[in-house]
C-alpha cells in the first residue's frame, strides 16, 4: 500500500488485492519515480525480521510474492538512486560524443574535400610542371638551331660574292648558248676520227670564226670539254680508268654525248678499261666469234643492260644492222 501512495490499513489490503487489475498495475508500477519518503519507509518494512519471503510464504504464498515484489521495488530503488546520475552523465555524455563525432565527420568531409582538391592541384601542378619542361627542351632546341642557323649564315655570307660572280657568268653564258650549242653537236657528230690538232684547228679556226661571221652568239671562250662535261665527271672518268689529256676527256664526251653506238679504235685497251669500270657490274662483253653472241645482245636489250661487242674488224655480220641503226621494236603487254 506505501508504494501505490494507499493507506497501509487491512480494509485498504482488502479493496486493492480485490481489484482485477491488481498484477497488471504491478506490472506497471512506475518504479523509476518513487520518492525519497517511499523508499525510506518500505526500507523500514524490509528491515523487519519477520518481513521475509520465507516467514511470509509459511503464512500465504500470494503475500510471499507481495513480499518478494516490494523487496525488489526497495533494492531497485536503492540502486536505481545511485545508478541515475551515472546514466544521465552516460546520455550527457553520449550526446556530446554524438556531437563530436558529427564534428569529426564534418571535419573529414572537409579534410576529404580539401585532399581531392590538393590531388587536383598536384596533377595540374605536375602537367605545368612537364609542359615548362616540353618548353625548356624546345627552347633549347630552338637557341641551338638559331646558333647553327647564325653559323650557316656566316659561313655562308662569304659564299655570297662567288654566287653573284657564277650567276654572272651563267647570265652571259645563256646569251652564247645557240653558237655554243650549234658548235658542240657539231663537234660530237663530226670530230670522232680525227685527232687533238685537227680537232682544235677545226673548232678555232674555221668553226668558231664562221659563227661569228653569221652573227650568232657564241662564247670567245668556248671548250667543248668545259661546255659537255662537267669537272666532277670528268674526274670520275679519270679514277675510273680514262686518261686525263684533253683528247680524251673529248673522246668520254663524243662516247657519253653521242645518239650513236661509238666505235673505239683501242690499241692500248685504255677505252676497254675505262668501259668496264664504268659500267661495272652490268656489262655483258660480246665477240663476233662467239656462237651465242646474239642472243646475250638480245637478252640485253630487253633487260636494259649494257654490251660491248670486242675485237670488230672490217665488216661486221649483217644481222647486227638493226641494231646499229636503232631499228628496236619496244613492245608493251597488256
Amino acid at each position: 500500500m506505501v508504494l501505490r501512495g494507499s493507506d497501509p490499513s487491512w480494509p485498504e489490503a482488502k479493496k486493492q488485492l480485490g481489484d482485477p487489475n491488481f498484477i497488471q498495475q504491478l506490472v506497471n508500477y512506475d518504479k523509476d519515480n518513487m520518492s525519497d519518503r517511499i523508499l525510506k519507509k518500505i526500507g523500514s518494512y524490509v528491515n523487519k525480521p519477520d518481513f521475509v519471503p520465507e516467514a511470509v510464504g509459511r503464512v500465504s504464498i500470494a503475500a510471499k510474492s507481495l513480499c518478494l515484489w516490494v523487496r525488489a521495488m526497495e533494492v531497485y530503488g536503492r540502486i536505481y538512486r545511485v545508478i541515475e546520475p551515472k546514466r544521465r552523465k552516460l546520455a550527457e555524455a553520449s550526446s556530446q560524443l554524438k556531437e563530436k563525432q558529427d564534428s569529426l565527420q564534418e571535419a573529414r568531409d572537409k579534410l576529404q574535400e580539401v585532399t581531392e582538391r590538393m590531388e587536383t592541384l598536384k596533377k595540374q601542378y605536375d602537367e605545368k610542371l612537364r609542359m615548362k619542361e616540353e618548353l625548356r627542351k624546345s627552347s633549347e632546341l630552338t637557341q641551338l638551331r638559331l646558333e647553327r642557323a647564325g653559323k650557316l649564315l656566316s659561313g655562308l655570307a662569304g659564299e655570297k660574292i662567288r654566287w653573284e660572280e657564277s650567276a654572272g657568268i651563267l647570265e652571259t653564258n645563256i646569251g652564247f648558248l645557240v653558237g655554243d650549242c650549234l658548235v658542240a653537236s657539231a663537234f660530237c657528230s663530226y670530230m670522232g676520227p680525227f685527232l687533238s690538232d685537227y680537232r682544235e684547228n677545226l673548232v678555232t679556226k674555221v668553226w668558231l670564226p664562221e659563227v661569228r661571221k653569221l652573227s650568232i652568239p657564241c662564247n670567245p671562250e668556248f671548250t667543248v670539254s668545259s661546255f659537255l662535261a662537267k669537272p666532277t665527271d670528268v674526274r670520275d672518268w679519270n679514277i675510273k680508268g680514262l686518261p686525263s689529256d684533253n683528247f680524251s676527256t673529248e673522246n668520254g664526251i663524243i662516247v657519253t654525248r653521242g645518239l650513236r653506238w661509238p666505235l673505239m679504235i683501242d690499241p692500248q685497251c685504255q677505252a676497254i678499261k675505262w668501259i668496264k669500270n664504268m659500267e661495272k657490274g652490268k656489262l655483258k662483253t660480246i665477240d663476233l666469234q662467239q656462237y651465242d653472241f646474239l642472243r646475250t645482245l638480245e637478252n640485253s636489250i630487253q633487260f636494259g643492260t649494257p654490251v660491248l661487242l670486242q675485237n670488230v674488224q672490217e665488216s661486221l655480220d649483217p644481222s647486227l644492222a638493226p641494231i646499229l641503226d636503232k631499228a628496236v621494236i619496244k613492245q608493251v603487254e597488256d
